[in-house]
């Protein structure tokens, strides 16, 4: 930015007139008309003729000087240049963090660039539920900082239970970007808040569309190897037996039964069955 005084009288911005330069007032006051009719006054720490430096667009009011004034003033193309600056500098140290995270190792440089493009940046409180198990989903998150607590609520079970701790690189809600599943545990913001990178589904289908890569499972690893532990049920057994010549791409959907917080109830028909 750079300094600029107008006597009294002077005419600082005349409507109708191409624009390209931004100002903020230090010292004195100036007049805001249009169409020859007072709008209002001008006073030390006021911004006016920002649309200038973001529009290509002619000034849609005129300003004069009340007394001698003192203005600090700001041209599009700095502004320009520091923007794009700020954006590619950005723009890499986003595609430094994705490449980082275990999920987009194997991707190429020119989709994490163009995944940099398109995730969006939030922020959450703490406390603040980003995902409700139940809940249809339809949006991918990776931590940029903080952490997040996983609950689930465990068939049988009044409260929901702690799941994990996720933190800065962990992502979570892949499942959403495989189809129409519900949210299968909740997701809540931890102390101070979280700040998390969003990529929609269809932004997901664009630019990667390996959905196969992103399946994970967010159940405890203690849970899991108890399960894994327990004995084979031979009505399991049976079952497998009796569906093993059935396949998915030989089934038909037909219609949506119900939809609780642990999944979804299809009926289904299939030339096999």
């Amino acid at each position: 930015m750079y300094e600029m005084r107008a006597r009294a009288g002077q005419w600082v911005i005349q409507e109708g007139e191409p624009g390209d330069r931004l100002f903020v007032v230090a010292e004195g006051e100036l007049q805001v008309s249009r169409e020859g009719q007072v709008l209002g006054t001008l006073r030390p720490g006021i911004v006016m003729g920002e649309l200038a430096i973001l529009y290509n667009c002619t000034r849609t009011a005129s300003i004069q000087a009340l007394t001698d004034v003192q203005l600090w003033v700001l041209d599009r193309s700095v502004f320009q240049t520091i923007t794009q600056r700020l954006g590619m500098e950005r723009h890499t140290q986003l595609m430094n963090f994705l490449s980082k995270v275990s999920i987009f190792e194997n991707l190429s440089e020119d989709r994490i660039s163009k995944m940099a493009d398109v995730m969006d940046q939030d922020y959450y409180a703490a406390g603040h539920y980003i995902i409700r198990q139940g809940e249809k989903g339809d949006a991918f998150f990776v931590i940029n900082s903080g952490t997040v607590k996983v609950t689930q609520l465990i068939e049988g079970e009044t409260e929901p239970r702690e799941i994990r701790i996720l933190n800065q690189g962990d992502f979570f809600g892949e499942r959403a970007l495989l189809g129409d599943e519900v949210r299968t545990a909740n997701i809540i913001a931890q102390a101070p808040g979280v700040e998390v990178l969003t990529l929609d589904r269809e932004s997901f289908l664009k630019l990667i569309g390996d959905l196969e890569a992103l399946k994970r499972d967010y159940g405890d690893k203690e849970r899991l190897a108890q399960v894994s532990l327990e004995p084979p049920s031979p009505t399991k057994d049976i079952i497998r037996e009796e569906f093993a010549h059935v396949h998915l791409k030989n089934i038909k959907r037909l219609a949506t039964l119900g939809v609780g917080g642990f999944g979804r109830v299809e009926l289904v028909s299939g030339s096999s069955l």
